[in-house]
């Protein structure tokens, strides 16, 4: 969901969301930036938390479920922000080529 986020984030005629990948060794790594509006420190460390929306009419699920899938899988999300200037998100995920998933029912 962290690229719906960007894409509401950012000015219709102004905005600039870069995504990146990147696969060294068994990491693969996802970057998505912009130049939105970005989140204060206050919320940024709420930004995964559900049902702290940061936005009018948010559910705030959307982070929440991406940092949690993304954990189960061995990986790991990261939010900087800097108010005024944007937000970047890090996704890195280890590549094992395994068909078993971390989720274990």
């Amino acid at each position: 969901m962290s690229w719906r986020n960007a894409i509401d984030a950012v000015h219709a005629d102004t905005g600039i969301i870069d995504i990146s990948t990147d696969v060294k060794k068994d990491m693969v790594s996802v970057l998505i930036k912009d130049n939105g509006e970005g989140i204060s420190g206050k919320d940024l460390k709420n930004v995964s938390k559900p049902f702290l929306p940061l936005r009018l009419k948010a559910r705030a699920l959307g982070l929440a479920v991406s940092k949690q899938v993304v954990v189960l899988h061995g990986g790991s999300i990261i939010f900087s922000s800097v108010k005024g200037k944007g937000t970047t998100v890090a996704i890195t995920i280890a590549d094992t080529k395994d068909e078993k998933c971390a989720i274990k029912y």
